[in-house]
């Protein structure tokens, strides 16, 4: 998965819009919007304003790998760590 799907996928499971998620890492109404439809390269910078915001995806969002050891997870392995703790 590369690495603007992984920011959609961030995104989605945290169930905000296109708009709420690039005001909540402090970037411009639409650079998540116009990224994620191809308009706007992806540069560095708005990754670390991101993994800024959601430090411990930032592995995640880089590679793709986890590493819960070190507290670098997927929004997948989140929710499901939140669901096993709400059931338990």
């Amino acid at each position: 998965m590369e690495v603007i799907k992984r920011i959609k996928t961030l995104r989605e499971h945290l169930k905000m819009n296109q708009v709420d998620f690039s005001h909540s890492c402090e970037l411009g109404n639409f650079d998540i919007t116009n990224i994620e439809n191809g308009r706007k390269v992806l540069k560095y910078e708005i990754i670390e304003k991101i993994a800024e915001k959601y430090p411990e995806f930032r592995i995640w969002l880089l590679t793709g790998e986890e590493f819960p050891e070190a507290g670098q997870i997927s929004p997948m392995t989140k929710e499901a760590m939140e669901r096993n703790k709400i059931e338990a």
